[in-house]
């Protein structure tokens, strides 16, 4: 019986995938009726069907090279789960909107936003040299990392008190007025920071490097990355179920997501 599964499982590997697998010159004693590293059960009844592998404390060499090589109708041990899920960092019941805003939007965050409209409107104004007298971009003062967060805290209010126009919000119509945000900020200062509002820096933009579409918030979209994976780490199974919608559409039931997502957290 045991030389019968030695003989299958040289039937099943090339010297190649062995010569890969075990840094050893003499293959012949890995597969040899004397070793004992690890070996095939297989039963009478399925003797001509598959086989299951067995360890039985596998040598450092052996258990390497069974990571990277399982024969076929074998299979593989799941990795295991080592991840805490959960919420990172000073989180409760207290925490404010604010605090939580801050979590995710820190002072490197406003700092970037200030330096990047500065080199922005800078260029701009390098480039256009003869603007109109009366152009706005002329009266243009660098900003700096307070005032984006006005700019930024206007806009966020521009989503509560809805307006169809940015000029409406600055009007003094007694039907329309909104004294807040001319007393936070003048109209034109308003504008002029909407207009120059950057995140990265146009002049270091590389076609083979850099992608087109996303450039200008890449460095946004890092920053936001970095913190979500930093605030909050998932389950290993992040997908229970498929929607009914997309399981109609897909052919993809609920077992067929888990498993799949179970594959991606294993080889994460």
């Amino acid at each position: 019986m045991e030389a019968s599964s030695n003989k299958r499982m040289k039937d099943l590997l090339t010297d190649e995938d062995i010569s890969k697998g075990l840094d050893i010159e003499d293959k012949s004693d890995v597969f040899s009726e004397e070793s004992d590293d690890f070996w095939f059960d297989t039963s009478e009844e399925d003797s001509d069907t598959s086989s299951v592998v067995h360890e039985s404390e596998p040598c450092e060499e052996v258990s390497d090279f069974l990571q990277t090589f399982v024969p076929h109708g074998v299979a593989r041990a799941r990795f295991a789960f080592l991840g805490v899920s959960g919420v990172n960092g000073d989180f409760d019941d207290e925490t404010s909107v604010l605090e939580c805003f801050q979590k995710f939007i820190n002072e490197d965050t406003w700092q970037l936003f200030a330096e990047q409209t500065n080199i922005y409107a800078n260029q701009f104004l390098a480039a256009n040299p003869n603007l109109k007298p009366q152009s706005r971009a002329r009266s243009w003062v660098d900003t700096n990392p307070t005032e984006m967060k006005t700019l930024i805290g206007l806009l966020i209010l521009q989503d509560i008190v809805q307006k169809p126009e940015n000029g409406m919000y600055f009007s003094k119509r007694e039907s329309i007025v909104t004294p807040y945000f001319s007393q936070i900020m003048t109209e034109k200062r308003f504008h002029l920071l909407l207009k120059f509002l950057h995140f990265a820096d146009n002049s270091k933009f590389d076609p083979d490097q850099h992608h087109k579409k996303l450039y200008k918030i890449q460095p946004i979209l890092d920053h936001l990355n970095s913190k979500f994976s930093s605030v909050y780490t998932p389950e290993q199974n992040i997908c229970r179920r498929v929607s009914p919608p997309l399981e109609r559409m897909t052919g993809l039931d609920s077992v067929h997501t888990i498993k799949v997502k179970q594959v991606w957290s294993e080889n994460r």
